[in-house]
């Protein structure tokens, strides 16, 4: 027949451990009046002694876990508004990139160029290009072109 293994409580493992503790009898007289194995005795007294310093170490200041997720909604709440805001103001900036390159403040305190740049939609090297007129050499060339096209059109 086997034995139905007994689940102590917290409080009998700490009068047993703490009857332990202080000495006054052997271990083997302590498992003999609560009528548990020494081995039980041992460890709940090595549990109790290793367990100690915990009581003494600061509390830990519990965290408001609802005002603080309640927080992180909003945040996301207003972080997807500002998306949306974003998006339609893009889509209605159809202006050249002429227009878009002045809009941007080298000098803005907040702002660096890199996001200026991409708040409005436009590539950072489209800001520093400097465009370079055509040559006279490449405007007669061109204008010879167009002069035989018309000529010959086939």
């Amino acid at each position: 027949m086997s034995k139905r293994k007994i689940q102590h409580s917290a409080p009998f493992r700490a009068k047993v451990a703490l009857a332990a503790l202080k000495e006054a009898r052997t271990v083997p007289q302590i498992a003999a009046q609560f009528q548990i194995h020494p081995n039980l005795v041992y460890k709940w007294r090595k549990q109790l002694l290793d367990g100690v310093s915990s009581l003494f170490e600061a509390p830990q200041t519990p965290r408001d876990p609802d005002g603080f997720q309640a927080q992180i909604a909003l945040l996301y709440e207003q972080i997807g508004r500002l998306n949306v805001e974003l998006d339609w103001l893009k889509k209605k900036l159809t202006d050249s990139i002429e227009q878009l390159r002045s809009r941007i403040e080298p000098g803005h305190a907040e702002l660096s160029v890199r996001q200026q740049c991409q708040l409005l939609g436009l590539q950072r090297s489209t800001f520093y290009y400097q465009p370079v007129p055509e040559t006279q050499e490449n405007l007669a060339l061109m204008k010879l072109l167009d002069q035989q096209y018309l000529r010959k059109p086939y």
